[in-house]
């Protein structure tokens, strides 16, 4: 569902791994090829929040598989609290470890584009076995999705943030340059779509994460519908959409 769920899936799933000691168990299973539930949305986006790419309906659930060299995790993401100026988007899934996890992910909606607060999904990337933190956002510039994308652009998003531990505080700071690539033909268990494939180079400025690379396939109206990731060191993975639902 959104463009940073890669990043958050793997330090995830490494989290849970360093915590539980033990190798990847086999995620719970998924009902693979099963059509795609969807009807036309009874309540569109509009205003700053309407983006062709990513409808914003109230209730609007996607459920996703992902296989990589770490382990395979499942995955569902439902828009919830729309507003004007903003929206949410819980969280919750399966790591290959078996570890279940949730969070919430707030966006706001800007004439310019969409864009995804950092503070949650960093909040838990850095929560560790033995600690919890809190982050606090110090800057954000750019948008994550713009309002009007087209082949050949490219835009950037830069945020900072700082994390607060029990005994010290640490700022991060990530980069992603995104570019549109163009339209192109792709097939997943919840269907074909024509969708509109972009990539993004992530970079940790502070080294917290090594660097990635990210590609995101989005069809008009329904979303991401699939994604895969390189990153050094840690091997590559892909998420597919299985089900989805708009009411």
């Amino acid at each position: 569902m959104n463009p940073r769920a890669a990043v958050i899936v793997t330090a995830l799933f490494l989290a849970s791994t360093a915590c539980r000691g033990g190798g990847p168990t086999a995620a719970p299973s998924v009902t693979e090829g099963a059509a795609a539930t969807t009807r036309p949305p009874s309540s569109a986006s509009s205003g700053d929040c309407e983006n062709p790419y990513l409808p914003v309906v109230e209730g609007a659930t996607y459920n996703r598989k992902s296989t990589s060299s770490l382990g395979d995790s499942t995955q569902t993401s439902t828009i919830k609290d729309v507003r004007p100026n903003g929206f949410s988007v819980e969280r919750t899934g399966v790591l290959s470890s078996g570890k279940p996890y949730t969070y919430l992910e707030n966006w706001s909606c800007t004439p310019q584009g969409l864009v995804q607060a950092p503070t949650d999904e960093l909040a838990a990337i850095a929560t560790g076995a033995n600690a919890t933190v809190t982050v606090e956002t110090v800057s954000n510039d750019g948008v994550t999705l713009p309002k009007d994308v087209k082949a050949g652009d490219t835009w950037t998003e830069t945020f900072t943030v700082n994390v607060i531990g029990p005994n010290s505080t640490s700022p991060w700071t990530v980069q992603y340059e995104f570019e549109a690539i163009g339209t192109e033909s792709v097939t997943v268990p919840a269907g074909a779509f024509t969708a509109l494939h972009l990539t993004n180079q992530i970079t940790w400025v502070n080294g917290a994460v090594p660097p990635m690379k990210v590609d995101y396939w989005f069809a008009p109206e329904v979303g991401l519908v699939k994604s895969g990731y390189t990153m050094e060191g840690l091997g590559s993975g892909t998420t597919e959409l299985i089900t989805y639902t708009i009411p």
